[in-house]
C-alpha cells in the first residue's frame, strides 16, 4: 500500500521530483504505536552517466528524517557518477557498484544480491527527488505480513488526487496506476521509483525478471 498524505506535504512521496509521510517523528525516531521503528533499509539507484540527477536525489536523500539506511548505486555507465558519490561520502552511507549490462531489472538484482544486514530494500531513481520524511513513510508501513510498501510519485507541479482504484491490476489484464492517488490502501503493484520491499521475501520470490528488458519494473 501506499503512505498515506497529509496536506500539501505529500507524505511519502516521490516527486520526479517526490516520493512521501506517515507516523509521527520524535526528532529522528520515527514511532508506530508506541515503538521506534528501527528498520534498515537500503536505498538502490540504478543508474547510467546522470551525474547532475543522482545528486539531486542525494542531496535529498541526505535530508530524510529516518536515518537507519544506506544507499547504493548501481551505475551501468562510464563511471562518472562516481565522483558525485565521492563527494557524499561524508554525509551519507553511501557506495556504487558497476556493471556492464544494463536495464533495471539486471541492475536490481544485481543490488538485492550484494546487499547485507538489511530489513528493507526500497528504489528509487536518480531523477526522483524524495521527500524528507519519505524513508519514515516506508519503515512504518512494515508491520507482520507487509512484504512491499510504495507510495505517490508526482511530476512536477502535480498535486495529489482522489482515486477510486490505485495499482491494480484488472481482471482483463488492464493495469491502473493512479500512483498520484492521496490514499493508502492495497494495491497488486507498486510505481517502480518508490517501491520497497521485505528483502529476504524479495530474493525467496527470485527478485526481478531480466527478460523484462529497458524501463521494466
Amino acid at each position: 500500500g501506499s503512505p498515506r498524505s497529509t496536506g500539501r506535504e505529500r507524505s511519502g512521496t516521490v516527486e520526479r521530483v517526490r516520493l512521501g509521510r506517515t507516523g509521527e517523528a520524535d526528532g529522528r525516531v520515527l514511532r508506530t504505536g508506541g515503538a521506534a521503528v528501527t528498520r534498515q533499509i537500503t536505498v538502490v539507484v540504478p543508474t547510467i552517466d546522470e551525474p547532475e540527477e543522482l545528486r539531486g536525489c542525494l542531496d535529498c536523500l541526505n535530508n530524510q528524517y529516518y536515518d537507519n539506511f544506506d544507499v547504493l548505486i548501481v551505475d551501468s555507465g562510464t563511471g562518472v557518477n562516481r565522483d558525485v558519490v565521492n563527494d557524499f561520502s561524508d554525509r551519507l552511507a553511501v557506495e556504487m557498484l558497476s556493471m556492464r549490462r544494463n536495464g533495471l531489472p539486471r541492475a536490481r538484482n544485481k543490488a538485492v544480491t550484494y546487499i547485507d544486514e538489511t530489513d528493507v530494500v526500497a528504489f528509487c531513481d536518480p531523477d526522483a527527488r524524495p521527500v524528507s520524511d519519505w524513508l519514515g513513510a516506508l519503515a512504518v508501513e512494515y508491520t507482520d505480513g507487509v512484504g512491499a510498501v510504495g507510495g505517490p510519485v508526482l511530476e512536477p507541479g502535480d498535486s495529489l488526487q482522489d482515486r477510486e482504484t490505485v495499482g491494480r491490476i484488472q481482471p482483463n489484464g488492464e493495469i491502473v496506476s493512479n500512483f498520484d492517488a492521496d490514499d493508502r490502501c492495497l494495491v497488486h503493484h507498486l510505481r517502480g521509483t518508490n517501491m520497497s520491499f521485505d528483502v529476504d521475501l524479495l530474493r525467496e520470490l527470485g527478485g526481478f525478471d531480466p527478460a523484462y528488458e529497458g524501463t521494466a519494473h
